[in-house]
């Protein structure tokens, strides 16, 4: 069913394989995920050339504004993952993140990140 979610999702999963050249085949969508003994879905998990979680996207509807609560929603499913970039968009704004593990800090990034 197309709800404005999905709607964000689909325009999302384009962007990456049209507009950044992500391969169709190393994109994971809306699969359950076991964190904390609690069933979840995520919406986007896209793998690395070497089939590694290389980025975790999460989309809200266009009307849902992008705050700490989605900020912490991501970052709870990454605790399953691990991947080096989170992501989140309503459509309208996208924000991705850069994850140094080593130091624990994160850092904002300006340019979506190419596929490596």
């Amino acid at each position: 069913m197309l709800t404005p979610e999905e709607h964000v999702r689909q325009l999302f999963l384009h962007f990456l394989t049209k507009g950044m050249a992500y391969s169709k085949n190393r994109i994971s969508v809306e699969r359950a995920l076991s964190y904390n003994k609690m069933e979840k879905r995520f919406d986007v998990l896209i793998y690395s050339k070497d089939m590694k979680p290389l980025m975790l996207v999460e989309c809200k509807a266009p009307r849902v504004k992008i705050k700490q609560e989605t900020m912490e929603q991501v970052a709870t499913y990454n605790q399953v993952f691990k991947v080096p970039f989170l992501c989140v968009t309503n459509g309208a704004e996208t924000h991705v993140f850069e994850i140094n593990y080593a130091d624990k800090s994160f850092r904002a990034m300006e340019n979506f990140p190419a596929f490596r």
